[in-house]
């Protein structure tokens, strides 16, 4: 694998397991999945690929300790921790290319980046541990950096990480798309849908599409 799949591989595990979403993960976690009588059930296999991504990148084996395996981790998180927050969670859907052209937006900057905007601004809403949302976030990518493009402003949030931004929007999955225009909500666009749907759904808001 390259580098920068092996870090997508990485984190994508690493939402997977973190059992007490502390964004870390660490020998702790791997006693609590693997403990008698414990309720959870240890995606091994899961495990193996996080250990074989860390070896990867560092030439550590995970299961040597759990001082080792976490500052393994720590080091491939560092590498795609584009918030500079210490975790991986916003980064995750970024993690697979190098050239992120969306960035993420939180609760703190909505206003001010979203429904300020003088274009239409398109917001994709999920998460870590949604594989769904890591196509959207691909096909979204394409859409950007094609004829749409310079017509919206992209924007992408992690609904774990700001819950209140998909309640207060009535985002009812994920992954989902919410067009702005003007500040108000004039479209939604549920599921990981094609290229095709998205630039239509661009068009059809350009085109005078009123507030839902």
């Amino acid at each position: 694998m390259e580098n920068g799949a092996v870090l997508c591989e990485t984190v994508r595990v690493f939402g997977e397991l973190d059992s007490d979403r502390d964004g870390v993960l660490d020998g702790g976690d791997f006693l609590v999945l693997d403990s008698p009588g414990s309720s959870m059930d240890p995606d091994l296999a899961a495990w193996e690929s996080t250990y074989a991504a860390l070896d990867k990148l560092d030439g550590i084996d995970g299961k040597a300790g759990g001082a080792a395996f976490h500052a393994g981790l720590s080091e491939a998180l560092q590498k795609i921790d584009g918030e500079g927050d210490g975790d991986g969670d916003d980064d995750v859907l970024a993690s697979a290319s190098t050239t992120l052209s969306i960035p993420f937006v939180g609760t703190k900057d909505f206003d001010a980046k979203v429904l300020r905007s003088e274009k239409v601004a398109v917001v994709l809403f999920g998460a870590s541990w949604c594989g769904p949302c890591i196509n959207a976030r691909s096909t979204f990518e394409g859409v950007v950096k094609g004829p749409a493009g310079p017509h919206i402003v992209p924007f992408l949030v992690d609904a774990d990480e700001h819950q209140v931004l998909p309640s207060k929007y009535n985002v009812p999955t994920l992954p989902t798309f919410v067009f702005f225009k003007k500040g108000l909500v004039v479209e939604k666009v549920l599921g990981a849908v094609s290229a095709d749907k998205l630039n239509a759904t661009v068009q059809k808001v350009r085109d005078g599409h009123g507030p839902l």
